[in-house]
């Protein structure tokens, strides 16, 4: 159970972590495939991920002491 905002970060740190492992080992021809054809492709889904990193990073971060990310939308 996450009793505080460190134990808070400490867990989004660690489910990053796990993320990224299975991101690396995720072989680079699978990235198009789609379950079906109006489905996301694995590629797709990975960049959603991608995405709202840097989404709570300039939304959340900010609450929780994070530095903000500075790039482009």
């Amino acid at each position: 159970m996450i009793h505080n905002i460190n134990e808070y970060v400490e867990y989004l740190d660690s489910v990053r972590k796990r993320t990224m492992q299975y991101v690396k080992a995720t072989p680079s021809f699978t990235l198009e495939w789609k379950p079906a054809e109006n489905k996301f492709s694995t590629g797709d889904l990975l960049r959603h991920l991608g995405s709202s990193k840097i989404y709570w990073s300039k939304r959340g971060g900010p609450i929780l002491g994070m530095k903000e990310v500075k790039g482009k939308r």
